[in-house]
């Protein structure tokens, strides 16, 4: 199945996105303290630090991976595209994880799953998201997770965001899948590229969405 061609991919990209959400959302905190045990010294700054470097390398790592599989005897173009198509999954489920992970280490995880979903959604637009999520909340500030839950209309803000991060999702992710079909080393280089431009773009929203990271432990983090 091609997530991105499909008629129906708006709303199966969406169903994936919902998914996750409803997936690592209630596992959020529970992460954060396994972390806050593994990592008892460390700052709330220096575990998104750790979390933002294991994001970049895994989803790094999973572009160049298939875009390699061009070079192996009998996985063809078609085979490669539909290993692409799984990446899409993986992408947006590695994606929810560090987001709402990173909220949960910020104090600022919505309560409920539709703030949950136009926060993962803002974040993952990049720029764009963080302009529509701003409108949203009503203000221009960084920042705008902490608004987030009280401001944003329950149906209204999510739909607008989530129609905009469908467009803006399916153009970042086609280009790398083609990129991916390409003979090895074009491919890999170009899948590690497509997907260093989609998680850079994402933890670039997450530094907007959140600002500069507490350097103390608040209530609803610990």
């Amino acid at each position: 199945m091609n997530l991105l061609q499909d008629k129906g991919r708006d709303s199966l990209i969406v169903k994936l996105v919902d998914s996750a959400v409803e997936r690592y959302g209630g596992a959020a905190d529970r992460r954060v303290a396994a972390l806050r045990k593994k990592f008892p010294q460390a700052s709330p700054a220096e575990l998104v630090e750790r979390l933002t470097t294991e994001y970049t390398r895994v989803t790094i790592g999973s572009g160049a991976g298939i875009g390699a599989t061009a070079a192996i005897p009998g996985v063809g173009t078609a085979a490669s595209l539909a290993l692409s198509a799984g990446e899409v999954v993986s992408f947006i489920e590695l994606t929810v994880r560090y987001v709402l992970t990173v909220a949960a280490i910020y104090g600022e995880l919505p309560d409920n799953s539709e703030g949950r979903r136009a926060l993962v959604v803002g974040v993952m637009l990049g720029e764009s998201g963080v302009r529509a999520a701003q409108r949203a909340v009503g203000s221009s500030e960084k920042g705008w997770a902490r608004q987030l839950g009280a401001r944003l209309p329950s149906s209204r803000g999510g739909s607008s965001l989530g129609r905009t991060f469908i467009t803006r999702f399916a153009v970042r992710k086609s280009a790398g899948i083609v990129g991916r079909a390409l003979p090895f080393g074009v491919g890999a280089v170009l899948g590690g590229a497509a997907n260093y431009a989609a998680g850079g773009a994402v933890v670039k929203g997450v530094r907007a969405a959140f600002g500069q990271a507490p350097r103390t432990w608040g209530p609803k983090a610990s």
